[in-house]
C-alpha cells in the first residue's frame, strides 16, 4: 500500500499522442479516452515509462535507486514491488477555438468535482489548507450556456465556441469560477508561462458536462499521414491513415505516491529513503522540467511539462477498513 501521494500537473506543449491502439473508426490510430465519459486521459502506463527516463543520468539517481523506485528491469533478478507508483491523468482543462482571444480553457463541473475528489481522497491535499483549494460550484450552466469572467472572451453576452454560439453568464457564479482560474494559474500552469497565466484567469471558462464532452470528443487534432515504401521511397498504395492527439494547451492532472522500498537492502549500503524521501527526490527533480511522453516524437509531439502541487505538511492516503 502507498504511504504518501502529491499531485502532479502536466500542461501539454505541443500536440501528444497516447495511443490507444488501432480503430475500426475514421480514426486509425486514436487517443486514450475514459471508458464511461470519452474524454481524453492518459493512463499510468503510458507516463511511468516518460517519468522513469527523464531521471535517468540525474543527480540521486544511479541506476540502484532508479530500480528501486520503478521496479528492476525485465530480467533484472530478484523481484520486488517499486517504490513509486504513477496514476492515470484526468483532463482538466481543454483548449477550444473562439471567435475572440483565439482560444478559451474550457472545463466544467464534472471535472472539477473528479479533482476535488482526488485531491481530498487520494492524496489528502485538500486537507492543507493552506492551498486554499476554491470550493465547488454549487450547479453548473444549463446546457447551450457558459459562464465566463468578466473582461475574458465573450463580448455583448455572447461566446462563439467553434461553430457554437453559447450565451455567457458572467455573473452567474463569477466568485467560484474566478477563485478557481486563479489556483489552476498558480499551482498547475508552467511558472515561466506569465502570458498563459493570466489568459487562463480571463478566458477560463465553465461549460455544461455535456457541451464539455462534446468538445473533448470532436474537437481534439486529427492529423494525416501516408506510409512510405522504403525501397522505393514513394508512398504505398492505400498507406493513407490519421492519427489523434491531444492539443496543446491542454492541462492534465495526475498523482505520484510511493511507499516505503520493497527492494532487499544490500550489505553496507545506505538506508533506503521512505516514502517522503521517494517523493521529495522525484519532485525535486522533476518539477518544471519538460517530458516527452506518448508517439510521434521524431516529429516533436509528446511534449509536457511538469508541476507539482506544493504541499506545506505531510500528505497521507486513507486506506480501505479506514486506518492509515
Amino acid at each position: 500500500m502507498f504511504e504518501r501521494a502529491q499531485t502532479l500537473f502536466l500542461y501539454a506543449l505541443s500536440p501528444v499522442h497516447f495511443g490507444a491502439g488501432s480503430s475500426v473508426g475514421p480514426v486509425d490510430s486514436p487517443i486514450q479516452r475514459e471508458k464511461h465519459t470519452g474524454w481524453p486521459k492518459a493512463n499510468s502506463t503510458s507516463l511511468r515509462g516518460p517519468i522513469r527516463r527523464a531521471l535517468v543520468g540525474k543527480d540521486e539517481w544511479e541506476n540502484e535507486k532508479i530500480e528501486q523506485a520503478f521496479g528492476p528491469e525485465a530480467g533484472g533478478g530478484e523481484l520486488y514491488q517499486a517504490a513509486v507508483g504513477i496514476g492515470d491523468a484526468m483532463l482538466l482543462l481543454f483548449p477550444i477555438r473562439a471567435a475572440r482571444h483565439a482560444f478559451v480553457y474550457a472545463t466544467c463541473p464534472a471535472v472539477l468535482a473528479a479533482l476535488w475528489r482526488r485531491l481530498t481522497e487520494i492524496t489528502g491535499e485538500a486537507a492543507n489548507t493552506t492551498l486554499e483549494i476554491p470550493v465547488l460550484p454549487v450547479s453548473g450552466p444549463p446546457r447551450g450556456q457558459c459562464w465566463t469572467l468578466p473582461n475574458g472572451a465573450h463580448k455583448s453576452g455572447n461566446l462563439l465556441l467553434e461553430a457554437f454560439l453559447f450565451p455567457a453568464d458572467e455573473q452567474a457564479s463569477m466568485s467560484a469560477l474566478a477563485q478557481w482560474a486563479k489556483w489552476i494559474a498558480e499551482h498547475a500552469f508552467p511558472t515561466s508561462s506569465d502570458y498563459f497565466k493570466k489568459k487562463l484567469t480571463q478566458d477560463l471558462v465553465l461549460l455544461h458536462d455535456d457541451d464539455f464532452g462534446y468538445f473533448a470528443r470532436r474537437s481534439t487534432i486529427v492529423e494525416a499521414h501516408n506510409r512510405i515504401d522504403d525501397a522505393a521511397g514513394t508512398v504505398e498504395q492505400g498507406g493513407l491513415f490519421y492519427i489523434e492527439h491531444l492539443p496543446p494547451e491542454s492541462l492534465l492532472a495526475s498523482w505520484v505516491d510511493a511507499s516505503s522500498t520493497k527492494a532487499p537492502k544490500k550489505e553496507g549500503a545506505a538506508d533506503h529513503p521512505n516514502a517522503d524521501g521517494w517523493l521529495g527526490m522525484v519532485s525535486k527533480t522533476l518539477d518544471g522540467q519538460t517530458l516527452q511522453a506518448g508517439g510521434d516524437a521524431t516529429t516533436g509531439r509528446g511534449l509536457l511539462h511538469s508541476r507539482f502541487l506544493k504541499p506545506t505538511q505531510p500528505l497521507k492516503i486513507q486506506q480501505l477498513g479506514g486506518g492509515e
